[in-house]
């Protein structure tokens, strides 16, 4: 029903619609009035939103909180569910369930030389980088609150052994392929963003202004107060120590065992010269690009000179 809705899976309008046409005739539904205020509201902000930006998705605009919300229950029934989806009962890793999770994150294809989507600074971009800030902030957040106790518990106890070695497997050839070229992309991206804040600290001495007030170079693009800068950076700050923390965690049960040493060596390795050969192989294509696209250009100016030449 909401298919069929314009909207509707991007406007919270389409599910008011949807409810009152499609589904209000068939079943008796009660709503609490305090339900009706609240999608009154939505509307309303959903409008304003539509207003300054007509490509608004709430949806889209929510996912951080529900996210966060989804991976810290409160009481112990969400607990175990959220265990249960993510860990069998000998904590292996559920393996479809994360195949499924990590083809769709790495479903986006990589740029061909690693340039086409931070060439364009169009208002496109700005929206996607907003959006990946506010999830990453959201995870950061929860891996050092105490909210995300049994998000951490869970990757603690995780078989990573098991993990290590269902990812050697012919089964993870593609999910290997595609974090390859994401890592490449990723490596592409901070090194381009490195030459960028250098150029804009440049120009920020050379023109005697603050760079705080000319350009955030730290990549946020949505205006933050002090405060919540302070904030954020205590959270992400937190967020790389318990990260660090969890994975040595899990370097050090690898290095227990001589086999599963050498095979987490051998999945290191193998992603670390996918890497370097996909690096080197973009940088190729890109010079071979250049090169084409200057003879082209030579040749066709030859061409235009040749033609006003010409007695």
């Amino acid at each position: 029903a909401m298919l069929s809705v314009d909207g509707g899976t991007s406007k919270f309008g389409a599910l008011a619609t949807v409810l009152n046409t499609e589904l209000s005739g068939n079943w008796k539904m009660k709503t609490p009035a305090y339900v009706i205020l609240l999608v009154r509201t939505f509307l309303t902000l959903e409008g304003i939103a539509a207003r300054v930006d007509p490509t608004f998705n709430i949806y889209e605009i929510a996912m951080p909180w529900a996210v966060r919300r989804s991976l810290s229950p409160s009481t112990q029934k969400g607990i175990q569910t959220l265990r249960g989806a993510l860990l069998t009962e000998d904590n292996r890793i559920q393996w479809g369930r994360f195949m499924e999770l990590a083809e769709e994150a790495l479903r986006v294809p990589a740029p061909t030389d690693g340039t086409e989507k931070l060439k364009d600074d169009g208002k496109g971009t700005q929206t996607d980088a907003a959006r990946a800030a506010a999830m990453s902030d959201a995870i950061n957040a929860l891996m050092g609150s105490p909210g995300g106790a049994v998000l951490r518990r869970a990757i603690v106890d995780l078989d990573s052994v098991d993990l290590v070695q269902r990812l050697l497997s012919k089964e993870s050839r593609s999910l290997r392929h595609k974090a390859v070229l994401a890592m490449t992309d990723s490596v592409k991206e901070q090194r381009l963003k490195r030459k960028a804040e250098k150029k804009l600290k440049k120009q920020a001495l050379q023109t005697g202004t603050e760079l705080a007030k000319t350009q955030n170079v730290e990549g946020e693009v949505r205006n933050m107060s002090e405060t919540a800068l302070r904030i954020k950076r205590k959270q992400k700050r937190t967020a790389q120590k318990v990260t660090l923390f969890l994975i040595m965690k899990h370097v050090r049960r690898q290095f227990a065992n001589p086999i599963t040493f050498v095979r987490a060596s051998y999945l290191t390795l193998r992603l670390l010269l996918g890497l370097i050969r996909q690096s080197l192989m973009r940088k190729i294509q890109s010079k071979f690009r250049r090169r084409r696209t200057q003879s082209l250009g030579a040749v066709n100016g030859d061409a235009v000179q040749g033609n006003f030449t010409k007695p």
